[in-house]
C-alpha cells in the first residue's frame, strides 16, 4: 500500500468476473484465502482485525469494478451495514412455514447501538415464487432518529 494511503483494505485474487467477493477481517488464514481462490472467489482482506466496511466498499469499487455490490449474509452482517448507513435496497424472501421455537433470531440481529431511526423500508415489488413464497423488495432511505 502507498505510504500516506488511509485505505483499510488490499484486494487479492481477482479473476475476470467475480461472482462472489468476500470481505474478511485479516486474522483470517492463508489456508481459508487459498479455498476461496481455488473456488474462483475473489476476496478483500483488512488491514485491522475489525472491517472499515467503507472503506471495503471503496476497495470493492477500484480494484474489481463493483459499485453496487449484492449483500448476502446472515443476521450480523445485514446489522452492520444498516448501522453503517450502507444499504440502499433490502430483499427478503418469506417461505410460507412455521418455525416457534425459542432462541430463533430475526432477519436482522440486534446491533449494540440498535437501528431504531436509521433507515427507512419502502416496498418497491412484491413477487410472488414458487411454492407459495414471496420475494419482497425494499428502498431504504435514512431515517428519522428516534427521541
Amino acid at each position: 500500500m502507498p505510504a500516506g494511503s488511509t485505505d483499510s483494505t488490499r484486494c487479492r485474487h481477482r479473476p475476470p468476473r467475480p461472482a462472489f467477493v468476500a470481505v474478511l477481517g485479516n486474522a483470517v488464514s492463508v489456508a481459508y484465502l487459498a479455498e476461496l481462490a481455488d473456488d474462483g472467489a475473489s476476496y478483500i482482506v483488512s488491514e485491522h482485525k475489525a472491517i472499515d466496511l467503507p472503506a471495503a466498499l471503496e476497495g470493492l469499487g477500484r480494484e474489481l469494478g463493483i459499485k453496487r455490490p449484492a449483500l448476502e449474509g446472515g443476521r450480523s452482517i445485514s446489522c452492520s451495514f444498516f448501522a453503517a448507513d450502507l444499504i440502499d435496497e433490502f430483499c427478503v424472501i418469506v417461505a410460507p412455514a412455521l418455525d416457534a421455537r425459542s432462541g430463533n433470531m430475526p432477519i436482522v440481529a440486534f446491533c449494540d447501538a440498535g437501528l431504531a431511526g436509521k433507515a427507512e423500508l419502502s416496498l418497491i415489488s412484491c413477487e410472488r415464487l414458487e411454492h407459495g413464497a414471496v420475494h419482497l423488495r425494499y428502498t431504504v432511505t435514512p431515517g428519522q432518529p428516534r427521541l
